[in-house]
């Protein structure tokens, strides 16, 4: 499972519900390479939504830019896609991008009278 995966997802804002939690079970299947393929009867089987909207909602997933295929396939019978989340920062990534410059010029010092 990984968190930034996760923390993205929950962040990512699908247009609807049904793809957030489709995204949301992909996000907790991924790796730390923020690849997944959970089946589509897992997907259903994690998010209780039908064999069709979670199919649906795949596709809207991918129209938004939110997961590509890979081009990749598994599973016992080698149909199972593996899907890349795509925009997934870690937590090094999310601190390098959230962090304050630094400011030039005198600190609080008593010289500056601060």
């Amino acid at each position: 499972m990984s968190v930034d995966a996760t923390r993205w997802a929950w962040l990512a804002s699908p247009a609807k519900s049904s793809e957030l939690l489709v995204l949301l079970s992909m996000a907790d299947r991924a790796g730390e390479d923020h690849t997944c393929w959970p089946s589509i009867a897992r997907m259903v089987k994690d998010t209780k939504l039908n064999e069709k909207t979670v199919n649906t909602a795949l596709k809207g997933l991918v129209e938004q830019g939110l997961i590509c295929d890979t081009g990749r396939r598994v599973g016992n019978t080698g149909r199972v896609k593996v899907y890349q989340l795509v925009g997934v920062l870690g937590r090094d990534e999310q601190l390098e991008k959230t962090a304050r410059p630094k400011k030039k010029g005198k600190k609080n010092t008593p010289e500056i009278g601060v």
